[in-house]
């Protein structure tokens, strides 16, 4: 059997804008989350507070970077043990940490998640005023934040009060 050929007149010249143009997005499920805003950019010069404390016999240094406004833009937490696989857990921590806030993930809600983790190195905390003990860095980092960038009274752990030699107490 012999085919039959179609007439030039019939096809059409494909052209780059065919090639080029997306097809329509599909339609957006029912209860589909709202498209994320693009991140919040940091200015290429901005404040920064580091914060230094001892947990359990390490040296803990934790740097918050800040928009102008002052709201938490950046964290960065490094250690005094060089080499260590604490130190590169931290620091990719600390970057999903400053990735997330600069998405819009609400620093509250972050805090709330890390509070109370419990690995080791923790314990007694040296060095920060109102930050007395922690069951982990990541729960320092978190009772830090709370303290410092949302005034969260309800972590601040009271010193005793000091016992004169005459026996009375001073607060």
């Amino acid at each position: 059997m012999k085919r039959e050929n179609k007439k030039a007149s019939e096809f059409r010249q494909a052209t780059l804008d065919d090639f080029l143009s997306l097809p329509p997005p599909p339609p957006k499920p029912k209860g589909a989350p709202a498209p994320r805003p693009p991140p919040r950019p940091l200015p290429a010069k901005r404040a920064c507070t580091t914060y230094e404390a001892r947990i359990g016999g390490l040296k803990v240094y934790v740097t918050c970077g800040m928009y102008e406004d002052g709201a938490l833009g950046e964290l960065s937490i490094d250690v005094a043990k060089e080499g260590s696989s604490v130190r590169g857990l931290l620091s990719c921590f600390a970057v999903a940490f400053s990735e997330a806030v600069q998405h819009g993930t609400r620093l509250e809600a972050l805090v709330d998640r890390f509070l109370h983790t419990h690995f080791s190195p923790g314990g007694a905390v040296e060095g920060h005023a109102v930050i007395r003990y922690c069951t982990s860095i990541p729960d320092y980092v978190a009772q830090l934040l709370a303290v410092e960038y949302l005034g969260r009274e309800d972590l601040v752990k009271k010193l005793p009060p000091l016992v004169n030699t005459n026996g009375t107490d001073e607060t």
